[in-house]
């Protein structure tokens, strides 16, 4: 990471924690928490007094989902955010992004922190002769294989460490030419609008030799037609000589155009014959400095991965450890007197079920508690939005949820252990190859998951890894999780398109597994060679619904959403010329998935923050390490702000105003840095917002049950609506007997 090209980075992991020292303090202070921490949690008990989740492991951390958005060199904000997090007591559980977004997921997926991996080596110990599977053995993660002492307090450092440790610039590896072009371009040499201006130039000399040829024109053409007396000499005619000069001055300025316009030409066809096929940078440096560092980790194919995720699940116990949630029965209106009546009814019904569970198959157990868990939501989506008292009908509506959540919970937990047949964590098998893959029908909501976006532009489709693994590769699992990465980030044109060659030996396997995903009877014939894939941001670029489950109406725990893109939903474009016009086709395009979900599913807005990014280019490889320091301190104070936790929204905005305030003056190195330009402290987030959309996770789950009925009720109005209902808007009432006026 440099701040010029070849000069090697001197920033240290040190450099990152000082400059996000202040929010971390006031974060810790305010929720009360103890500097000390213990070496042991267990029963739920979480290493933060910040509630976010209902998920606790062994460690005392609290799980979240995670969904990152791509945004290029941007990522390094992602991991100020990630780290902020992980120092309130904050874990992974299921992660998904998209380019710079799947960098981060796939990175926090290989590594760990510190307890974690004293925690997996201790969990995984065997007697010294136990007879091995070798073939099975090679599928698998070893603890062993890394060191504890490498590894930090949280994940989101060993990933610093990674970046510290590594030129940005040297992930442009296209031609010197190239290279050259691209580290200047988004940075001062050369920007945006230099561009322009160039395009401007080129106009500019196109429309002086088109001046000039005309000019050349009417001048021989004078020449020709001018006769000279026979008694003066030719020279002493003004006019002639006139012509003559124009005439001269024309050639001139035509040699220098097209000299100038064929100079620019052959320099962009030598740069179009140094580019890749299909785009400027191979991708190469990249894919190999990231399948090192999995490496690093102990990983060194997609069964490695998918084993170590499923160790951590086993080893760190994840568990469901519902927070209480209060609510004032006393304050509810008279006629609120039979709802609560159902509620208490729907609850005594759960206790007898959960009775009636205890002795069944684990299939019956599924059928009794859906059934409760189907009353209870008939139940929340009665509470209408003009109600009285919703909220504490809600909070009252919440605990039977809970109560079925945690019998399922128990369910899971007991079938997992028969599925594996009561093996020791260390000989649970995930890998593919095994006899006993941890499959569907075996999966827990405590597994751990990933899913990396791209764009399948061979056969037109949004691909997700690694569930999508075999419709590329078969039942080869000996690949690194890098290729994920490098198929997710390849950037339209900037790096060549990724491309999975197909195995004739696997295509067999590929085709049945595209009938078993996506019901296509795929054929590859002979010159079905191979599939492209470029930036899954095309497609979807902040993927939030992945783990969307509609069938669980209260979650255990939140999908946290990070974007790098600021959008003000108060605002509209303004398309006044043909470049803002394609920019917003393109745009509307390329988020309209994304988009489209959160505008059906506003709960969602709880959970996501936007990281203002400032200034800084998405695709200046060439960061100053000043500039590096800023983008992670802009990722951490957004993390900072989205984990303010006070009611009072007064007191609340102040909180804000002071975490905002620390951006004016980081320590960086003896030195004051401001983020700020123009020395105003202006920071766009959502909580900013006219919506309230501040979080707190007791109300988080109450929201998600009023949001069964809300969403209901917006359906249902839609679809009034579409179908005009009994009269349409904007409409006044008209005497059928009156004839219509004229």
């Amino acid at each position: 990471m440099a701040g010029t090209i070849g000069e090697e980075s001197a920033l240290t992991l040190e450099d990152f924690r000082l400059v996000v020292a202040p929010l971390i303090e006031y974060l810790q202070k305010s929720n009360g928490d103890s500097v000390i921490k213990k070496e042991k949690y267990g029963n739920g008990e979480r290493r933060s007094n910040l509630i976010l989740s209902d998920v606790v492991d062994d460690n005392g951390s609290q799980y979240v989902d995670l969904v990152q958005e791509g945004g290029g060199v941007h990522g390094i904000a992602l991991a100020g955010y990630t780290y902020v997090l992980e120092k309130m007591g904050v874990s992974f559980m299921k992660m998904a992004g998209t380019s710079a977004g799947a960098i981060n997921t796939l990175l926090l997926s290989a590594v760990n922190t510190k307890a974690e991996i004293l925690k997996l080596q201790e969990c995984v110990k065997q007697p010294v002769n136990a007879p091995t599977d070798k073939w099975n053995d090679s599928l698998k993660y070893h603890p062993f294989s890394v060191k504890a002492e490498d590894y930090y307090e949280t994940r989101s450092e060993k990933l610093l460490k990674y970046l510290c440790e590594k030129k940005l610039s040297d992930l442009v590896d296209g031609h010197i030419m190239w290279r050259k072009l691209l580290l200047n371009l988004f940075q001062n040499t050369v920007n945006v609008k230099s561009v322009k201006d160039y395009l401007t130039r080129m106009k500019v000399w196109s429309l002086i030799a088109l001046a000039a040829f005309g000019l050349l024109i009417v001048s021989a053409s004078g020449l020709v037609f001018i006769t000279c007396n026979q008694n003066l000499y030719c020279c002493d005619n003004w006019i002639e000589k006139l012509f003559k000069w124009i005439a001269a001055i024309s050639v001139v300025v035509i040699f220098s155009s097209i000299s100038y316009l064929l100079g620019q030409f052959l320099v962009g066809r030598l740069l179009y014959r140094n580019a890749e096929r299909f785009g400027i940078n191979p991708g190469k440096d990249f894919e190999e400095w990231l399948t090192k560092i999995m490496e690093e980790n102990g990983i060194k194919n997609v069964s490695h991965l998918k084993n170590k995720l499923q160790l951590e699940r086993n080893c760190l116990n994840p568990a469901y450890y519902p927070s209480k949630v209060k609510y004032d029965s006393k304050n509810l209106p008279i006629e609120t007197q039979p709802f609560v009546n159902a509620i208490d009814i729907a609850k005594q019904d759960i206790a007898v079920a959960k009775v009636r569970a205890d002795d069944a198959s684990f299939q019956t157990k599924d059928d009794i508690l859906d059934e409760m868990t189907d009353k209870l939501v008939a139940l929340s989506k009665k509470i209408k939005p003009e109600l009285a008292g919703r909220k504490d009908l809600a909070a009252n509506l919440l605990e039977g949820f809970q109560e079925i959540i945690a019998a399922k919970a128990g369910m899971e937990t007991a079938r997992d252990v028969v599925a594996n047949n009561q093996q020791q964590p260390d000989q649970r098998d995930s890998s593919e190859g095994s006899d006993q893959p941890h499959d569907e029908e075996t999966k827990t909501s405590f597994d751990k998951e990933i899913a990396i976006v791209s764009s399948d532009i061979t056969n037109g489709i949004k691909v997700e890894f690694p569930a999508m693994h075999k419709m590329y590769w078969g039942e080869d699992f000996d690949i690194s999780p890098a290729r994920y990465v490098r198929a997710s980030m390849s950037v339209h044109f900037f790096f060549k398109p990724f491309e999975v060659d197909y195995v004739a030996a696997q295509k067999s396997v590929i085709e049945k597994e595209w009938k078993c995903l996506l019901n296509i009877d795929k054929r590859l014939q002979e010159k079905d060679t191979h599939a492209l894939m470029v930036d899954g941001g095309m497609l979807s670029n902040f993927p939030v619904n992945i783990f969307y489950n509609p069938s669980s109406p209260v979650p255990i725990k939140p999908t946290v959403g990070i974007k790098l893109e600021f959008e003000d939903d108060a605002t509209s474009n303004t398309i006044d010329t043909m470049g803002k016009l394609v920019g917003s086709m393109i745009s509307t395009m390329r988020y309209f998935y994304d988009r489209d979900f959160i505008s059906k599913h506003n709960i969602f807005k709880k959970t996501i923050r936007s990281i203002d990014t400032g200034q800084i280019n998405w695709l200046n490889f060439n960061l100053s390490d000043e500039d590096k320091i800023e983008l992670f301190f802009r990722g951490a104070l957004t993390a900072a702000i989205f984990l303010v936790n006070n009611d009072d929204l007064q007191k609340r905005a102040k909180d804000i105003q002071y975490l905002v305030k620390c951006g004016t003056a980081l320590n960086f190195r003896g030195k004051k840095i401001n983020i700020y330009p123009d020395q105003k402290c202006e920071f766009r987030t959502e909580d900013y917002s006219t919506e309230e959309v501040s979080f707190n996770w007791n109300n988080y789950k109450i929201d998600r049950v009023l949001f069964i009925g809300e969403a209901i009720t917006t359906k249902n109005r839609l679809k009034r609506k579409a179908s005009f209902g009994k009269k349409p808007d904007n409409t006044v009432d008209v005497n059928p007997n009156q004839p219509p006026k004229k």
